[in-house]
C-alpha cells in the first residue's frame, strides 16, 4: 500500500519472475540481487523454557522460503552444521539443508528465468563439520540444480540453477564466500 496524493493505492507487484528481463550475456556482478540474512530463521526449533528468550533474537526472518522467493529474494544465507540442519549460531531452525534446497529447486522448476545464489556456510567452522557439509552438498548436487564454479557467471548460464558460494573449509568446490 502507498499513498498517491490523497488516494490510497494498493499495488501488488509480481516479483516471482523479475529476472526474465535480464539479458543473457549480463554478468551477475552487474545485477543488484535482493537477499536475506540467516534466511531459514523464519521458524526455529522449540527451546526449553529457560532459553525461550533467545528465540526472539535468533529469528531474523518472518517469511518462509517460498514467500521469500515469490517476493523476489534471490540470495540466500544458509548456515548449516554437520548434522545437515540449518542454524543461527547455537539455535536450530526447523528446516534442514536438503529441504531448503528442494524448496528452492521446486520454485526454479516453475520459474526457469530465475537463478539463485546460495551462501552455504559451515556454522560450526571445523574441519569435521566442513567435510560432512561438503559430502552433503555433493550428494544433493546429484538430484538438484546446484551450480559450482570458481568464476562469476553470466545470467544466461545460471537460469534455473542455484549458484553455490562455498563458506566451509576444505577443497574448493565453488567460488568462496569468506
Amino acid at each position: 500500500d502507498f499513498f498517491l496524493g490523497h488516494a490510497k493505492v494498493q499495488a501488488k507487484l509480481d516479483l516471482s519472475s523479475w529476472m526474465a528481463s535480464l539479458p543473457e550475456q549480463l554478468p551477475i556482478s552487474q545485477v543488484s540481487i535482493p537477499g536475506t540474512h540467516d534466511s531459514a530463521t523464519f521458524q526455529m526449533t522449540e527451546l526449553s523454557r529457560s532459553w525461550e528468550y533467545l528465540g526472539a533474537f535468533g529469528r531474523t526472518q518472518e517469511w518462509d522460503l517460498p514467500t521469500q522467493l515469490s517476493s523476489g529474494v534471490r540470495f540466500f544465507d544458509l548456515r548449516v552444521k554437520g548434522d545437515g540442519w540449518l542454524y543461527h549460531g547455537p539455535m536450530a531452525c526447523s528446516l534442514n539443508l536438503q529441504k531448503a534446497l528442494e524448496s528452492c529447486a521446486a520454485f526454479l522448476q516453475e520459474h526457469q528465468s530465475e537463478f539463485l545464489i546460495l551462501r552455504i556456510k559451515d556454522e560450526e567452522r571445523s574441519r569435521t563439520s566442513a567435510q560432512k557439509i561438503q559430502d552433503l552438498v555433493k550428494r544433493l548436487s546429484k538430484s538438484l540444480p546446484l551450480h559450482f564454479s570458481m568464476d562469476l557467471q553470466l545470467v544466461g548460464h545460471l537460469r534455473g540453477q542455484m549458484f553455490v558460494l562455498q563458506d566451509w573449509y576444505g577443497r574448493d568446490a565453488s567460488l568462496r564466500c569468506d
